[in-house]
């Protein structure tokens, strides 16, 4: 808040104003009405800034002022013309316009406090008849004392400069629990009440504190004793009816229209989220729909519509629902930032910090209310820092192949979260106290919710169209995958039907051989070998066959109980070279429940193996022992001419060693 100077006495540059002007050879700010002064020439467009865009008294908040504006148009810029089927083309340059209509707005009301000084009472129990005896500071602006249990003399001196219309004290921020004012114009008494604890109101009601004086024929000083729970934030001003009441309008409609930008936020969402069932977005709408109770209380609309009769004051729902949208906040960041791969250990940090909201319910209990707020407010402070240095540290996935979505960049992260941390850090730095205060800081809360809103809105969207985009590129790959089995299927089956009719076509000539062989005066030798050839040939499409069936699924195997050792001994009698083989059974008397077919297609494989690709005078061992109500067989043989099979591809199949090729296969 600015004051300037003239030639009799000092004015306040009012709160609600809303441009600043650079002029031409000028260095000092002037006082701005509703048109532009003709001192000088106009050097270049205005800078309209959210809210108050104030002098270069107050560079920081210029600073985060013109940063968030900036923001605000960038996102508008970046909205998609077209998002779920809705065309955003004329809305974006309407939320453009009405951005620009409602912060070039310009009041020219004058303020008729002509200065102000405080004294603190640490005790809290100072008489209004001792203040003449107190030495009382100055102060200009915004005075803040962070969260003090003292209680506050505010001295204002009222110049009515010959006016007799009765002026309106507007007090902010409106949060305040209890303000007291002496005024010796009003009588005997001199006392009127207002606060967010105060029954009574005055009979000019608003969103914010106000307190109705007699003009007064001379100048005078009036006094106000402040008492709050919360942080210590005071400013005030002196107006006329008429001035009040159309800087109110405009403030409502300010507020009324961020609030309003805020609850389109939650239905769009809450829209999203049931197309999705995302539990990130269902985290957003409870966030903002808190934010949005929040707000409503520290703007005055809850204490301006609480019933007078109830004994529960306004402030309560508000410190409730302040307490809850910080731990619902710090779960969405959480929820929110883990899905981009940050530092593990910032990211357990903050998965914790939700867990203050019980201490600040016990507090609250306790009537410890100051301390509650300081601890949600610490973490008001430390939260912004924590996210941003987890946008910082995120590492998305950038590749589909990884098997995981797309994700958001890190830069794109790093410069919503850094704004985050600008806009909330000019609110909460001030409101603890750490740094001085100005009038952006009233209205810091909402335009961050807004812009925080905002931004994690367009996030959340660009979140949604970057899945739906993978979803769709995953389910065309599945299709493909799909066709591609079908294919694969099909020559499955097509190979499947020719090795059929292929085995049915060759049993028919192999028996005619066999036949042929037994008619004929051939020599038993040959007979005999070529009987033998004619049965592996047999055998060797009847596993084959099998082996296809398994492979397809379409073998179901029949599970039934024998006895190992009884077809162990029966498939080494069956063995061309039986006399070789060895067996041995231990402790192994538990029937084996299992398709026995399918069991002496395995032992006969492996032993048949074992005989063919071993030295032609060596052992084949088979030991055979009961493991757990199991059964263990091992089939042991020493290598022959084939050597060593290669170990990466023993279980290959089909696979044979190259000094194995002459040798007939199982």
């Amino acid at each position: 808040m600015h004051r300037g100077h003239s030639s009799s006495q000092q004015f306040r540059q009012p709160v609600s104003s809303t441009m600043m002007i650079a002029w031409d050879g000028l260095e000092a700010p002037h006082r701005k009405t509703s048109s532009f002064p003709n001192q000088g020439r106009l050097g270049f467009c205005p800078i309209m800034c959210p809210f108050s865009l104030r002098y270069v008294e107050e560079p920081c908040e210029c600073l985060s002022s013109l940063v968030f504006f900036s923001f605000g148009f960038w996102i508008t810029l970046k909205m998609p013309y077209r998002v779920e089927g809705v065309n955003w083309r004329v809305i974006r340059k309407g939320f453009s316009i009405l951005m620009l209509l409602l912060w070039a707005v310009a009041s020219d009301a004058k303020d008729y406090i002509g200065h102000m000084s405080f004294l603190e009472d640490v005790s809290g129990q100072l008489a209004f008849e001792n203040l003449p005896q107190k030495d009382f500071k100055d102060f200009s602006g915004v005075l803040s004392k962070g969260y003090s249990p003292s209680t506050f003399w505010i001295r204002l001196h009222i110049d009515p400069e010959g006016t007799t219309d009765p002026l309106v004290l507007r007090i902010s921020p409106n949060y305040l629990d209890e303000i007291v004012l002496y005024d010796p114009e009003l009588g005997s008494m001199g006392r009127a009440a207002t606060g967010d604890e105060v029954k009574t109101r005055d009979h000019y009601e608003s969103l914010n504190l106000s307190l109705t004086i007699p003009a007064g024929g001379t100048s005078r000083d009036v006094w106000l004793r402040v008492r709050t729970k919360s942080s210590f934030l005071f400013s005030a001003e002196a107006l006329h009816l008429e001035d009040i009441t159309r800087d109110d309008q405009v403030q409502h409609l300010k507020s009324a229209f961020y609030l309003s930008l805020i609850g389109l936020f939650i239905i769009w969402r809450a829209f999203n989220w049931w197309g999705t069932r995302d539990q990130v977005i269902v985290l957003f709408v409870l966030k903002q729909t808190l934010g949005l109770v929040y707000l409503a209380g520290i703007l005055g609309y809850v204490r301006y519509f609480w019933p007078i009769s109830w004994s529960l004051s306004p402030g309560f729902l508000v410190d409730m629902s302040m307490g809850l949208y910080g731990a619902a906040a710090f779960w969405f960041e959480y929820r929110f930032l883990r899905e981009f791969r940050p530092n593990q250990y910032l990211l357990s940090a903050l998965r914790w910090m939700p867990a203050f909201l019980p201490i600040y319910f016990v507090l609250t209990a306790l009537g410890w209310i100051q301390w509650a707020f300081m601890l949600c407010m610490i973490l008001f402070v430390v939260g912004p820092i924590l996210t941003f240095c987890l946008a910082w540290t995120t590492n998305p996935v950038t590749k589909a192949s990884e098997g995981q979505l797309i994700q958001l960049p890190r830069k794109l992260l790093v410069t919503v979260y850094g704004v985050i941390l600008l806009g909330l850090s000019s609110t909460t730095l001030p409101v603890m106290g750490w740094v001085l205060a100005g009038s952006m800081v009233f209205d810091g809360p909402l335009i961050y919710s807004l812009m925080n809103g905002l931004a994690i809105l367009i996030l959340l969207q660009l979140r949604i169209n970057m899945s739906e985009r993978q979803r769709l590129a995953l389910e065309i790959q599945h299709r493909e995958v799909k066709k591609q089995v079908e294919i694969e299927r099909s020559g499955r089956e097509e190979q499947s039907r020719f090795l059929a009719m292929l085995t049915h076509e060759l049993r028919t000539p192999m028996t005619a051989i066999r036949m042929s062989l037994g008619a004929s005066d051939c020599d038993p030798a040959i007979y005999s070998e070529a009987d033998e050839s004619i049965a592996e040939m047999a055998a060797i499409l009847d596993r084959y066959l099998t082996a296809d069936q398994l492979d397809q699924g379409k073998l179901t195997p029949r599970s039934g109980e024998f006895w190992g050792g009884v077809e162990l001994r029966s498939l080494i009698t069956r063995c061309t070279d039986s006399s070789r083989v060895e067996l041995e059974i231990i402790d192994a008397d538990v029937p084996i429940k299992k398709d026995v077919v399918l069991f002496r297609m395995v032992m006969a494989n492996l032993i048949d193996n074992a005989l063919k690709y071993s030295e032609s005078s060596s052992k084949v061992s088979i030991k055979a022992e009961q493991v757990d109500s199991l059964w263990s067989i091992r089939v042991e043989n020493v290598p022959g001419k084939a050597g060593w099979p290669d170990p990466e591809q023993l279980f290959q199949k089909y696979y044979r060693s190259p000094r194995a090729q002459r040798i007939s296969g199982t």
